[in-house]
């Protein structure tokens, strides 16, 4: 059984392991997983700083300390009370109180109520105009309220603050994933950002992926997207990234336009990045993920596996090496040939996954193709027990269970 892959290459999904990931601090603090003991030991730290502000109820630091642990159990209504009293309380003289404002900031933009942001960050700017932490959340202020040209001049500040070179793809994943922004709106934060900025490689190159991944327009938009990843590579000719950018627009369009010469392209982009740095360690994964989508297994496991070498404690170059295992197994059924190669490969995506419903198809078609009628209807049982709405698994298991029974007869 052929597993059906993510169609599109996506630069904030498929490849967190190429691009930079997403960064926490472009993220909305939410409340994580922790382990009980955890908790109890912060709310028995808030019981003890509680009592002590009871006896010095003016004491900015409990205050401080108060919104520190809240924050992390996520009660955020009970840490704005205690920032608005550490902000009472805080020293006239006092150097940092543009910090207490931007948490304070920070905490309303988590709890949806940006106008109430906006006031707490135009106190803390007056008093430091130069913090990129207050500045970062002033970006969010914006996107949350679709004020998109603001968003891209205060984006601006904030790389002039911090020159941060993945400063513009947090961005742009705060932008997608925590404010639900849709590709027009996208696009018209990032098309301004790289006319204010336009001697910043990331600027132009984010441009062109946020047009890239507007799919349903992407062969009227390709001129310009790749105009924009080419002034990206003119900035910066030796970063790596700018040509996988590219590499996986032409894979998009491949499989956009069921055109299979795009991965050509996407070959040849590839090998301009390798002339420039043979070793690094992202090329297995992009070459893997391209041979991929082209079929071509054996040249997809070789790199895939390099790659998972690379990364042994990334999730996704394994994820991908199963596919292109099953893959190869696939086609080795489908074309009757290299039947027992066949068992073979798929028995390692089975090593790593013997729960898996696509997998334990697969070899139920292979066995079923080797006349092993009765261990194909094992793993067909098995399959369609994982997999009880998959079409295919449906329809071999009625393949498997019809030749039992001429078998028998």
């Amino acid at each position: 059984m052929k597993k059906m892959l993510i169609i599109f290459l996506s630069l904030f999904f498929i490849n967190n392991l190429v691009f930079a990931k997403v960064a926490s601090d472009y993220s909305s603090p939410e409340r994580l997983f922790k382990p009980s003991t955890e908790e109890e030991k912060t709310i028995n730290a808030i019981k003890r700083i509680e009592e002590l502000s009871e006896e010095d109820p003016k004491s900015y630091q409990h205050y401080e300390k108060l919104s520190v642990l809240y924050n992390y159990i996520g009660q955020y209504e009970k840490e704005l009370e205690v920032l608005k009293k550490a902000i009472k309380y805080y020293p006239k003289d006092g150097k940092d109180k543009d910090i207490l404002y931007g948490n304070l900031a920070r905490t309303y933009l988590i709890l949806n109520r940006p106008d109430e942001a906006k006031q707490a960050l135009d106190k803390a700017t007056k008093i430091n105009p130069k913090n990129p932490i207050n500045q970062m959340h002033l970006v969010q202020y914006y996107m949350k309220k679709r004020e998109l040209k603001k968003s891209a001049s205060a984006l601006k500040r904030l790389n002039d603050l911090v020159s941060d070179a993945e400063q513009y793809y947090k961005a742009y994943n705060h932008a997608f994933l925590e404010e639900k922004m849709n590709n027009e709106e996208l696009i018209a934060i990032f098309r301004e950002l790289a006319k204010i900025d336009p001697q910043n490689s990331e600027a132009h190159k984010m441009y062109a992926t946020a047009l890239r991944n507007d799919f349903s327009n992407i062969n009227k938009n390709f001129p310009t997207i790749m105009k924009e990843y080419k002034k990206a590579i003119k900035l910066d000719p030796r970063n790596i990234f700018n040509y996988i950018t590219i590499a996986n627009t032409y894979t998009v369009k491949a499989r956009m336009n069921k055109d299979d010469k795009y991965f050509q392209n996407a070959l040849d982009w590839l090998k301009k990045a390798k002339n420039i740095d043979p070793d690094h360690k992202k090329l297995p994964f992009v070459f893997g993920y391209c041979y991929l989508y082209m079929g071509e297994y054996d040249k997809a496991i070789i790199n895939l596996e390099k790659a998972v070498r690379n990364n042994p404690k990334e999730e996704e170059p394994l994820e991908i090496l199963l596919n292109a295992y099953n893959g190869k197994a696939y086609q080795a059924y489908k074309e009757g040939k290299n039947l027992e190669e066949g068992i073979d490969i798929i028995d390692k995506a089975l090593s790593y996954q013997p729960e898996n419903g696509i997998f334990l198809s697969t070899k139920a078609e292979l066995l079923y193709k080797m006349g092993r009628y009765q261990e194909a209807y094992e793993y067909i049982k098995r399959g369609i027990a994982l997999e009880p709405d998959y079409p295919e698994i449906q329809q071999d298991l009625k393949m498997i269970e019809e030749a039992l029974k001429d078998k028998k007869n």
